[in-house]
């Protein structure tokens, strides 16, 4: 099973979306996308400490399409639910928080 998302967010740089169980970023898993870099989308994770998104060693996001347009950017990408690895959160149809 697939989870497909749409973000779009008023800016013309980076944006990042989010899966965390406690509402914030320590411990969340992230995908990030720069404009600067319209055909890459970086899947990362924060550790128990709050720092810099580090970039997963498999990257299991797929970017299905990207574009910025009058200050907004927007972007299309896709996963597995389960990838079964150990940097990724398993995205569930519960009440997990996103940020």
């Amino acid at each position: 099973d697939m989870i497909k998302l749409a973000v779009v967010a008023r800016t013309t740089g980076w944006v990042g979306f989010g899966i965390s169980e406690n509402g914030g970023m320590r411990g969340s898993d992230m995908i990030l996308f720069d404009a600067a870099y319209p055909n890459t989308i970086v899947d990362a994770h924060v550790l128990d400490q709050l720092i810099t998104p580090i970039m997963d060693d498999c990257q299991n996001w797929e970017l299905l399409y990207s574009q910025t347009h009058d200050g907004f950017l927007v972007f299309e990408a896709q996963r597995l639910l389960h990838t079964h690895d150990p940097q990724d959160r398993p995205i569930m149809n519960d009440s997990s928080l996103l940020i």
